[in-house]
């Protein structure tokens, strides 16, 4: 449930959602690439990077079909995702 509309309760839009999810696998590709221990290979750095680096495209492509709007919503539920 993301906010009113005419005083009625409203869930968001599919574009919203996705969006959502693109911001959540790009924290995920984030956290898992800053963990990567000290010394880990060079395939998986360079792995963990081409994850990351896909997520981020995939995010930024669903970001250019959202207004201000939408994307403020998605980037207000992703944070709540993230507490």
């Amino acid at each position: 449930v993301s906010g009113l509309h005419g005083g009625c309760v409203t869930r968001p839009s599919d574009k919203v959602r996705d969006y959502v999810a693109a911001l959540c696998a790009v924290r995920r590709a984030s956290d898992a690439r800053f963990d990567l221990p000290a010394g880990s290979t060079r395939a998986r750095v360079t792995s963990a990077n081409a994850r990351l680096q896909a997520a981020c495209e995939h995010r930024d492509r669903l970001r250019r079909s959202l207004t201000n709007e939408e994307e403020a919503e998605a980037e207000t539920i992703a944070a709540r995702k993230t507490r």
